[in-house]
């Protein structure tokens, strides 16, 4: 099954089952359980998920000494977890997209990055922040603490309920070792807090990845704060489940009104506080870059096309950018994918293949925005530009169909051929008026949070 009928049937299950009495050391672990079993409903990751690769093993063991890790041993007041994927490159620097702003505004700020698994982190001279470690630390002290708790006993309360879904379900899903997981998380963050004292407040990007982490933050009363990362909503899996949760973070910094909404209107167990704040790196690029990069290119085509990837749908991604481009031959087609793409076609002429490059310099230069189902939809907005969606599955209407309606620069297309109509529909449309999804980005409400 796809993303979409993945999440309805979780929806189902947690209907028909008592899917909070499924619990460890009296804690309900669903929150944690039905993240990674989406993943093998919705084939994004098999029954066998919690299979290191060797090239995750490099990655984390190459990072290790990227920065001093004696610095873990010094005490700090906020603790910042982030990942080194989301960093973008300003000027020679290469800035976080959504915390870069701790690095000048909060005080005794110590960073946790996890590093990117395609470029693992970058270089000290390339980035701003002082007090940084590698979480690759963190990561092999987890899995090498999960390996030693396969010899205790693991009491699971109500394990026939998982059972009976996997049944239902007829997959494979090894939770086990996933409450394993999270209670190495737990276990390890709690060590380190012996080592290296007690913060007086945590935040954290992506918190749905370490819910062990936040469980032990928790326990010892620490206020946990998430900064929206991506899409948050009732679209994406990690934000629907309607329960509260030791799992779940304090606060939330979101986008703007529309995250806000849905948290407080139809999910408010997720967090206590929502706060719209914007996005740093929307301003901070808006500033930074002033010169086109498209600018060779402008004499040759009518328009300067942007496609933003998902790394969860690559071959759809690849086959709808290789038939647009060249059923529109008048329009350059600017391809950036989430990674690299191995053997990426270059055959195409009026195609580029740009991984890896700060996409927000694109968003503000390029004439008109394409993709699936990715946020940078929203942010083409910010910079008042129109957005085609390639309605693949309809994911870009389940995503944003409510809020992007089409028409005055959104469109929706079900199949590459009409990309040239909806091309006619934004060249005629004379005043492109699509919500804005981002607040003006507030230092104010930052900063008194952090204080």
């Amino acid at each position: 099954m796809n993303y979409l009928e993945a999440l309805k049937k979780l929806e189902e299950i947690e209907g028909n089952y008592d899917v909070e009495s499924v619990r460890t050391e009296g804690v309900p672990v669903w929150p944690w359980l039905r993240l990674y079993l989406f993943q093998v409903m919705a084939h994004t990751k098999n029954e066998h998920s919690h299979d290191i690769s060797a090239g995750k093993v490099k990655i984390v063991l190459r990072s290790l000494f990227a920065f001093n890790p004696l610095k873990y041993l010094k005490h700090h007041k906020v603790w910042l977890f982030n990942g080194g994927e989301r960093r973008k490159e300003i000027k020679g620097k290469y800035i976080h997209r959504v915390s870069g702003f701790a690095n000048s505004l909060i005080q005794d700020c110590f960073f946790i990055e996890k590093p990117s698994l395609l470029e693992g982190h970058h270089k000290k001279n390339e980035i701003e922040e002082k007090e940084i470690v590698s979480e690759s630390w963190i990561l092999l002290a987890v899995h090498i603490t999960e390996r030693f708790k396969r010899f205790r006993k693991l009491t699971v309360e109500n394990e026939h309920i998982i059972a009976e879904i996997l049944d239902k379900l007829g997959v494979r899903f090894d939770y086990r070792y996933f409450i394993r997981f999270l209670l190495a998380q737990r276990s390890v963050i709690k060590s380190l807090m012996r080592i290296a004292g007690r913060p007086d407040k945590v935040v954290i990007e992506c918190p749905y990845t370490v819910m062990g982490y936040l469980w032990a933050f928790h326990d010892m009363k620490i206020k946990v704060i998430e900064l929206q990362h991506g899409v948050a909503g009732s679209s994406h899996n990690a934000y629907v489940y309607r329960h509260p949760s030791i799992f779940y973070p304090d606060a939330m910094c979101v986008y703007g009104d529309r995250e806000e909404e849905y948290f407080k209107q139809e999910n408010p167990y997720y967090a206590k506080e929502i706060i719209p704040t914007g996005l740093y790196i929307l301003e901070k690029c808006d500033k930074a870059f002033n010169r086109d990069p498209f600018a060779e290119y402008r004499e040759r085509y009518d328009y300067i096309v942007v496609f933003a990837g998902q790394d969860a749908i690559v071959p759809q991604n690849i086959e709808f950018i290789k038939k647009v481009s060249k059923e529109n031959p008048k329009q350059l087609f600017v391809f950036v994918p989430r990674f690299d793409i191995p053997n990426f076609p270059d055959d195409i002429s009026n195609l580029l293949y740009k991984p890896g490059v700060n996409i927000y310099e694109y968003l503000k230069w390029c004439d008109i925005h394409c993709t699936v189902y990715s946020t940078t939809c929203l942010e083409a907005a910010y910079y008042n530009k129109p957005t085609i969606f390639y309605n693949q599955d309809n994911f870009s209407q389940k995503y944003y169909g409510d809020y992007l309606k089409k028409g005055n620069g959104i469109e929706y297309i079900d199949d590459p051929t009409e990309f040239g109509e909806a091309l006619l529909k934004i060249k005629n449309c004379k005043e492109f008026k699509f919500p804005q999804a981002f607040v003006q980005f507030s230092k104010e409400k930052l900063s008194t949070l952090f204080c």
